[in-house]
């Protein structure tokens, strides 16, 4: 058995240089024609509203919608999961949906097999 993977850490090194990505909201890239995305980590930041989790891309740092929170922490602690995303092999699906409870248009987002992938963040 490994027992590593009860080590719980939220301070991840990826390997990728954040220090010039602009954030930007899925709605953004979604309404700019981005469906697809590439992940290359995830990280978690205590905000006004509690824990707010966020994803490296290629070209940018996804704010990524609350409901999903629980969901990074999951993949955080798991060393598997890290090593996958480490590896390329992470990509979400964006989508729109309205929410009833605030009566507005929201934005998620869904893993998908990198089977399924056909395109990725433009550079900018």
């Amino acid at each position: 058995m490994k027992f590593t993977k009860f080590n719980k850490t939220n301070r991840i090194e990826w390997g990728v240089s954040t220090e010039n990505l602009p954030f930007k909201k899925l709605g953004d890239i979604f309404n700019e024609g981005v469906k697809l995305v590439k992940i290359r980590g995830f990280y978690l930041q205590n905000g006004r509203f509690g824990k707010q989790a966020n994803a490296i891309t290629d070209s940018c740092i996804l704010n990524v919608p609350t409901h999903m929170t629980k969901t990074i922490e999951e993949i955080l602690n798991d060393s598997e999961a890290v090593e996958a995303i480490k590896n390329g092999e992470c990509w979400v699906s964006i989508h729109k949906y309205h929410s009833s409870t605030y009566n507005k248009d929201c934005y998620s987002f869904d893993f998908v097999e990198e089977s399924d992938t056909i395109e990725d963040l433009p550079n900018e």
